[in-house]
């Protein structure tokens, strides 16, 4: 016998973002640990996803994460530039932070790190790219802090620092090394707190 709608499942997520950052005129939402009631193996998991808003010209344009225009319709199907949308990083575990990094976005995960970038014309939903920068993640998301411009933060064995470069690539590099290793192994994770202080 065939399946009927009424045997489709409920795919209902009750997982919600846990981190919110803004960039040119648009919303980043992400952090979801998905927990899916009703979902079965073709169900879409938010866990590794980052979603943004349509272009924003007013507050009720913040939670617009669709494009305008109905996929499905004969007429106007296309997406277009300021359209919202999502982004699924699918090789990435739990994101616990979205970070404003310039011009781009950079996502904090567990098991490691992506900038999403624009092109020339910036952020567009119909023209970004994600690049991974490191295969080793955060501990905390309390831990990064924005150094004059230059982004710093935890691992299990050392601090990092993200920089770009005058061509615009993206580097990460560690300013612990042989310096503070056994201090940095020896602290509880769940308890790193960045701080910088400009004057001193």
């Amino acid at each position: 016998s065939g399946s009927t709608l009424t045997d489709l499942g409920q795919d209902k997520e009750t997982g919600r973002p846990s981190t919110v950052a803004s960039v040119g005129e648009r919303v980043f939402y992400s952090g979801v640990r998905s927990n899916l009631i009703g979902g079965d193996n073709e169900s879409v998991k938010y866990t590794g996803m980052v979603f943004f808003s349509k272009v924003v010209n007013t507050i009720n344009d913040l939670h617009k994460c669709y494009q305008e225009a109905d996929p499905t319709s004969r007429k106007i199907s296309d997406l277009v530039d300021t359209d919202g949308g999502h982004i699924n990083i699918s090789e990435c575990d739990n994101i616990i932070k979205l970070v404003p990094f310039q011009s781009s976005i950079l996502v904090f995960a567990e098991n490691g790190i992506w900038e999403i970038k624009g092109s020339d014309r910036g952020f567009l939903a119909t023209e970004y790219i994600v690049n991974k920068v490191s295969d080793v993640g955060c501990v905390n998301k309390d831990s990064i802090v924005n150094v004059e411009g230059v982004i710093c933060y935890w691992t299990e064995s050392s601090i990092n620092i993200i920089t770009r470069d005058k061509v615009g690539s993206t580097a990460v590099e560690s300013i612990s090394d042989n310096k503070i290793d056994s201090l940095i192994t020896s602290i509880d994770n769940n308890i790193i707190v960045g701080q910088y202080d400009r004057i001193n």
